[in-house]
């Protein structure tokens, strides 16, 4: 019986090759991967982001300010390089929606730094996947798998377990900011995501200076 087991096993008999190759083109499908690393990327320098923002002596006047207008300059010079062809400004209603939402997330993002712990701030702002999935179910008819539901579900009841005595007191403005910079960003990735014949890398100008 052991035998005939090991025969039949995935190691000895494994599947064709053309379903294994469709499967790693899959697992490693060229958009999928590009995407993962990129939100592991942001993750990362948003972490790193968050410290220094709490690190330098200034206010978060002085910090938008110089913020917005770096942003912008930088952004500007890469969008020429990438798409030379394509205006960095626009008067569509889409762009100027995503501009203002990345404005505004910019600009609660660093004053909930200095209003409350980074850890709260980068808490809160971990639960803008679940209003990014409500906000696409609703505006782009998007599904969900019912695991992406568990995972935020189970996700949002840590983050309410973590959170759940720093709601009164001194913090709260910083928490309520820190929710709102999260409802902003959903909001801006749900619109980008609705743009199929342009890129709105360009938008992020326009929020720079909002700053």
């Amino acid at each position: 019986m052991l035998k005939k087991a090991l025969n039949n096993s995935c190691f000895l008999n494994p599947p064709p090759l053309e379903i294994r190759r469709n499967l790693v083109e899959k697992i490693l499908h060229k958009d999928y991967l590009k995407g993962f690393l990129l939100t592991a990327l942001g993750v990362i320098i948003l972490s790193f982001d968050a410290l220094f923002i709490r690190l330098i002596d200034a206010s978060s006047g002085s910090i938008l300010f110089w913020r917005g207008i770096l942003l912008s300059g930088v952004v500007a010079i890469a969008c020429k390089w990438l798409y030379p062809q394509q205006a960095l400004f626009r008067s569509d209603l889409r762009y100027l929606r995503s501009s203002l939402l990345f404005g505004i997330s910019s600009i609660c993002f660093v004053m909930a730094i200095n209003l409350t712990s980074v850890a709260s701030v980068l808490v809160i702002i971990s639960v803008q996947p679940l209003f990014a999935a409500v906000l696409s179910r609703v505006f782009l008819g998007e599904k969900s798998p019912a695991v992406t539901w568990i995972a935020i579900c189970i996700a949002l009841l840590g983050i309410l377990w973590v959170l759940g005595n720093s709601w009164q007191g001194p913090h709260l403005k910083g928490n309520l900011l820190a929710l709102l910079c999260a409802l902003a960003l959903s909001g801006k990735f749900v619109n980008d995501r609705a743009e199929t014949q342009h890129s709105m890398i360009p938008s992020l100008i326009g929020g720079g200076l909002m700053m």
